[in-house]
């Protein structure tokens, strides 16, 4: 996987988390499911583009 394939991942992730949670309006079990996958995601990213973590984070917000 490529940064851009991470990218497409992380930015549906976080369309799905902001649906979801417009929608529902409160914390429900497939949202900290979501919120853990974006967790992984940035992990992976992290790990394989030797980029920390949290400059990803605050870049993907």
């Amino acid at each position: 996987m490529n940064y851009l394939d991470f990218k497409k991942i992380q930015d549906a992730l976080n369309d799905t988390y902001r649906t979801l949670q417009n929608e529902v309006g409160e914390e429900l079990d497939p949202l900290k499911s979501i919120l853990q996958a974006k967790n992984d995601l940035l992990q992976a990213m992290s790990h394989s583009t030797s980029i920390d973590v949290d400059l990803l984070r605050y870049k993907s917000e």
